[in-house]
């Protein structure tokens, strides 16, 4: 039986390999708050921390590849005007 008036949570399971997600509903009276376990928090931070370091050395390399492009253009410049 149902209670009157009870909440419905929602809860998504990330989807694999390329999957979608499934979401699923659940009263909340079903659920239970679980804290992670610490190895899962730190196997997070540790990956926000080196997603944000792969973002800096992206941005790096992006910026490297311009300055090597303009120094082509004015290799290439220069030897045409030697010509």
């Amino acid at each position: 039986n149902e209670e009157v008036g009870s909440r419905i949570c929602e809860v998504t399971f990330e989807g694999r390999h390329g999957r979608p997600p499934v979401v699923l509903w659940y009263p909340e009276v079903a659920l239970e708050m679980v804290k992670p376990p610490s190895t899962l928090l730190e196997a997070m931070q540790k990956l926000d921390t080196a997603e944000a370091e792969l973002s800096r050395l992206r941005g790096d390399l992006q910026a490297v590849r311009k300055d090597e492009a303009m120094r082509q253009q004015e290799w290439m410049a220069t030897a045409q005007i030697g010509k």
